[in-house]
């Protein structure tokens, strides 16, 4: 599965989407709509630290450096006549009241990519040592999830990360 957009007039919109066969043709099937489509100006230069709660950091860093300020309970961040407010607890991003999605980097910020990230740190962290071969594909795994949640980390923070996870 992987995330498509939509633009209707001079809006976009996130979907999740499948490839299926089809009279012997593949085609999109639409699974889950994940909301409008906010494109924000981000500062490239800066490179996350890991530090102990790794989604839920990785997320604020993200949003923080994304324009979201911190309120009382959310994070918010004022884009074109819009206010957008993200829940670290919950992954969520809302506006008006309805799901949302910011294109960051390659990658989508959602309530979505975020959930698939913390999966796969969970994955990383129950990995069996016994079972070395899978230590690839699982950080094969984390890098594309970080990817598609539009999270940019260097090669050495990427490694210290996979190692505070697998302690």
């Amino acid at each position: 599965m992987f995330i498509r957009t939509k633009k209707v007039k001079d809006n976009y919109y996130a979907y999740l989407v499948k490839n299926v066969w089809k009279d012997g043709k593949t085609r999109q099937k639409n699974i889950k709509y994940l909301g409008k489509v906010f494109f924000v100006n981000e500062n490239h230069s800066e490179i996350f630290s890991v530090s102990d709660e790794l989604v839920k950091s990785l997320a604020l860093w993200q949003a923080e450096k994304l324009g979201f300020r911190r309120g009382k309970e959310k994070l918010e961040l004022k884009e074109n006549g819009y206010s957008i407010r993200f829940s670290p607890q919950s992954f969520r991003l809302v506006c008006e009241g309805k799901d949302c999605v910011i294109r960051a980097n390659e990658g989508f910020f959602c309530e979505y990519t975020l959930k698939q990230l913390s999966k796969s740190v969970k994955n990383f962290a129950s990995y069996d040592k016994s079972e070395p071969s899978e230590l690839a594909k699982l950080g094969k795994d984390l890098a594309g999830n970080l990817l598609e949640a539009g999270i940019m980390i260097s090669k050495e923070d990427f490694q210290r990360l996979v190692l505070e996870i697998i302690g």
